[in-house]
């Protein structure tokens, strides 16, 4: 590589340019690893496609997983791209780094009801904690119940300021990972909760590790199998919203992903059993195709996925025989 292209990586883009859109120092510090990699291995060849393809080989070769392999692909492609921009370069051949193929498995997601049990078991208190622990574990819940409520990253939470709170407008500032700072809505149950943290330089005292094992602590002692992590809860608020019908536009915005694209790519397979419920009973063909029996299958699940039955603050019966159902709703 050319000496004079290898300074415009490190000076005019990784310090310069990141410096610019006000990076994370973590951002930052990963782009330069990256790239220290592949221009190390890289040493006399030439810059360009064909030398990017050969090096996502060598790391596939040498056991990178597919996931890994690809943020890789996406700093050398954004590098590519700086590049030509500024005219170090005389060709864009960044769409020319292929992304590696990633099979996906299934997300392991528990409902949010028993999420959050699972937060109340893994920090409940115990006949042994000193006042330091009680304490600590308080932290942990509240942290964790934020989460759950929010859909924030692990990161995101341990960056929030007391400042970030407005308790006026119900509103919050997080710092995203690509460096924006949004602003979401504050879950209303945990207002009286951020009144006391107002004043705090540091919203929620955590740390990854803590939160992690709390998790892992609370799913053991109720016997859950899944593996449940902070990022997990991200999961749980995404498709919670999606599966009681809140328009995936307005979920793609809480979760701040950068399309509406992303977030039907990760979730929209969790709605199937409202793709299932549209299809069935809306398709003017499928409807009328149907026995009565069958119609009344229909309208029986659609009052089951109300989930009126767990809402506390109804009583809910709903009872069915051969030719007839009954539904009594009631508050308490």
């Amino acid at each position: 590589m050319k000496e004079q292209i290898r300074k415009a990586i490190f000076k005019d883009y990784i310090e310069e340019y990141s410096a610019i859109r006000g990076l994370r120092r973590e951002t930052v510090r990963g782009k330069r690893d990256t790239l220290k990699r592949f221009i190390k291995w890289l040493e006399d060849k030439p810059f360009n496609a064909k030398s990017c393809c050969e090096w996502l080989k060598h790391l596939s070769d040498k056991g990178w997983k597919p996931v890994s392999i690809k943020h890789e692909v996406r700093i050398l492609r954004a590098t590519v791209k700086f590049l030509y921009s500024r005219d170090f370069i005389k060709e864009d051949f960044s769409l020319q780094i292929p992304y590696p193929k990633i099979h996906k498995k299934p997300l392991e997601i528990v409902p949010a009801e028993l999420a959050e049990k699972i937060i109340i078991a893994g920090t409940k208190v115990g006949p042994g904690d000193n006042c330091i622990n009680i304490k600590r574990k308080k932290e942990y819940r509240q942290a964790l119940r934020f989460i759950l409520r929010t859909g924030l990253r692990n990161r995101e939470l341990r960056d929030l300021k007391g400042k970030d709170i407005n308790l006026e407008e119900e509103t919050f500032f997080v710092r995203s990972k690509s460096g924006n700072i949004d602003v979401l809505p504050i879950p209303r149950d945990m207002l009286n909760e951020l009144r006391k943290r107002k004043n705090k330089v540091q919203l929620f005292k955590v740390t990854a590790k803590t939160l992690n094992s709390s998790l892992e602590r609370g799913a053991k002692r109720l016997g859950v199998s899944s593996k449940i992590r902070t990022h997990t809860l991200r999961h749980i608020f995404c498709t919670s919203l999606l599966k009681r019908g809140v328009p995936i536009q307005i979920v793609s915005r809480l979760m701040r992903h950068a399309s509406v694209t992303l977030t039907d790519s990760v979730y929209s397979h969790y709605q199937i059993d409202d793709l299932s419920l549209a299809l069935n009973s809306r398709h003017p063909l499928i409807v009328s195709g149907l026995s009565v029996v069958e119609v009344f299958n229909t309208f029986f699940k659609t009052l089951n996925s109300l989930e009126l039955s767990k809402d506390k603050r109804f009583r809910y019966e709903l009872k069915r025989s051969k030719k007839e159902l009954r539904v009594k709703l009631s508050m308490i």
